[in-house]
């Protein structure tokens, strides 16, 4: 039959309808739609069918022009379909960020956040384009975005996007030179300086003591940040057997022998206060919380409680370093806990150190148990 708009009105399914104008292009009559395709031979001989499109979609006109396109491009010596072909089987962002996660993120320490970033920001919005389509506005429509929620979350999801990228011109999925988050402009960041007020220590262990009864393990994890100074992922990480304690005059105080953190290995002094927090937890999960992932959600409303919103548990860290700093202790011995120090000590020195940090750590944990019981 002929492809006319009479004869395709008129036809049933399974009837073939070929054009006279176009050599190649035809429609085929389905059951619930009608299709047009364009049969063809490359200038090698290889017979080629795509499909051009729905009738309907496509009207009779439009598809002898795309018809005509193809079949000009084909002339020249291209392989329209075979291009069109790649094109649908070229990987994804879900693609390159399954395998950056696997081979990249998940070998560090950071490995879980690093994946709910991508799993929650990134993908909803890029996982379906194509790695060599994504370009610039995509990154900074994204960027823009996320800054509604968190100016400097925005940044570092975006950082991530780049190093996403970067692999991915490494891995052949994209030409070099061509990351698209170049050139999206960072927003403005802050130091954070927050840290609990000496009035906000009562709150807070009135919140926690409200709260242990029901979440035990994360009443843990926030004391355990506050009488430590430790990061908040060097809690959620710790296992039992990198744990060593011992009695002194000063009470039972312990050390986490972290193997691998954010500034490689280092020990985490414990004071009294700690050591009875961890003392309390069963030993029925490899980790001493035995958390599986840091209670972001869950202290979000519990700091909600107490109006103390703009409260993160990292910044528990931050209010230990402060508090250390009111009792007289060192700028040195303050970074030594903190383990922002870098310096290497020599092996004489090192007993005369560890027992400075321990003084210090002691002294500090007993302040902070004073001013939340004020």
């Amino acid at each position: 039959m002929k492809l006319t708009p009479a004869t395709i009105a008129a036809a049933q399914p399974g009837a073939v309808l070929r054009d006279e104008v176009v050599t190649g292009l035809h429609l085929r009559v389905f059951p619930i739609r009608k299709v047009f395709y364009l049969y063809y031979r490359t200038r090698d001989g290889r017979e080629r069918r795509p499909k051009l499109g729905d009738y309907g979609v496509l009207t009779l006109a439009q598809a002898r022009q795309q018809a005509k396109a193809v079949l000009a491009t084909a002339t020249l010596g291209a392989d329209p379909s075979a291009d069109q072909q790649a094109a649908r089987q070229a990987p994804t962002v879900a693609d390159l960020a399954a395998r950056w996660l696997q081979e990249v993120a998940d070998k560090r320490k950071t490995a879980g956040e690093l994946r709910r970033m991508v799993e929650k920001d990134v993908l909803p919005r890029l996982g379906s384009l194509r790695v060599a389509e994504v370009g610039h506005v995509a990154v900074a429509d994204l960027h823009a975005a996320l800054t509604k929620r968190g100016p400097t979350m925005a940044n570092r999801v975006v950082e991530i996007v780049s190093t996403m990228f970067t692999c991915a011109e490494r891995w052949g999925m994209r030409t070099e030179g061509t990351n698209p988050c170049r050139h999206v402009a960072a927003n403005p960041e802050r130091k954070r300086k927050r840290h609990l007020r000496t009035e906000e220590f009562p709150r807070l262990a009135a919140l926690l003591d409200a709260k242990a009864a029901t979440a035990p393990r994360a009443v843990a994890f926030i004391y355990l940040l506050l009488f430590s100074g430790a990061r908040p992922m060097e809690i959620a990480g710790a296992r039992w057997e990198w744990l060593e304690a011992r009695d002194t005059p000063a009470g039972r105080i312990g050390i986490l022998h972290l193997p691998d953190t954010k500034k490689g290995q280092r020990d985490v002094f414990l004071p009294p206060q700690a050591m009875a927090v961890i003392d309390r937890l069963p030993r029925d999960r490899p980790t001493i919380t035995g958390l599986k992932r840091q209670p972001r959600d869950l202290w979000r409303r519990w700091r909600a409680e107490i109006g103390l919103d703009d409260l993160w548990v990292r910044d528990m860290r931050r209010s230990f370093g402060s508090v250390a700093l009111r009792a007289g202790q060192s700028l040195g011995i303050i970074g030594e806990l903190l383990g922002h120090n870098s310096t290497q000590t020599t092996k004489i020195y090192a007993q005369l150190m560890d027992d400075a940090r321990e003084k210090a750590a002691v002294e500090t944990a007993a302040v902070i148990e004073r001013l939340m019981k004020v």
